[in-house]
């Protein structure tokens, strides 16, 4: 079972240095801090013994880091609910421009795959439908690069998934139900290179041979991806 599945014992608040941190407590051996990329929001996972005075003092040697991945992907979410003509939009990895086309019967999302994202606009079309159109942009498009990958991967490694979904997430970039066999990517990875996406499908397939992040799990992505880590630092 891997630490998202573990049994949590309470989710609490602790601020240090004027930075809101999420603690979950839960039944697993070791600390996970993590920035979301979608929206900046500092999470802990602990042990469920840590004390907050331990946590405190680990934390605030990790504040500066801490502080500049929060800055930065709050910073890029609230750039992103924007809805303006040459807005800068991350596409695999790479920079896109969008481009509104205006007085349209009915909205559509495209693109040209080189460097531009296009919207067809309806006259009454506002941020909200933007930001509904672009997360089913970023889906839609997903998928058309998820499901050959883990077909791929599948055949390489000899396994087999009974469900592929996707999904706005906010904390991991994908998970994996070891005993249904269930796979969920964060849309999000529609922003990310293909060695990150390829990287996060191998890494949750190989959950399916060994659900904990232990020395096994480790040996099996060192096995079929030997530059996993390259992957996995391309999600930053």
């Amino acid at each position: 079972m891997s630490k998202f599945n573990k049994k949590i014992y309470s989710i609490t608040n602790l601020n240090i240095n004027n930075l809101n941190i999420l603690v979950i407590r839960k039944s697993i051996k070791k600390i996970y801090l993590r920035v979301a990329t979608t929206n900046g929001d500092i999470h802990a996972t602990v042990p469920k013994k840590t004390t907050d005075k331990y946590l405190t003092k680990l934390i605030s040697s990790k504040i500066e880091w801490l502080k500049k991945y929060h800055e930065y992907y709050s910073a890029r979410t609230t750039a992103n609910i924007l809805f303006q003509d040459n807005q800068e939009l991350s596409f695999l990895g790479n920079k896109f421009y969008l481009k509104i086309i205006n007085n349209q019967q009915l909205p559509r999302i495209y693109t040209d795959y080189q460097d531009k994202i296009f919207i067809n606009k309806a006259n009454n079309f506002n941020e909200e439908n933007f930001n509904k159109i672009l997360n089913q942009f970023y889906r839609i498009e997903l998928n058309k690069i998820l499901i050959p990958l883990v077909i791929k991967w599948q055949k390489i490694m000899k396994l087999k998934s009974n469900f592929i979904g996707v999904k706005k997430m906010k904390t991991k970039w994908g998970s994996c139900n070891f005993s249904k066999a269930r796979l969920w990517f964060n849309s999000e990875l529609a922003k990310k290179p293909i060695q990150a996406i390829e990287y996060v499908v191998v890494h949750e397939l190989s959950h399916l041979i060994e659900p904990s992040h232990n020395k096994k799990f480790v040996a099996i992505m060192n096995r079929f991806l030997p530059d996993w880590q390259e992957g996995k630092n391309k999600l930053s």
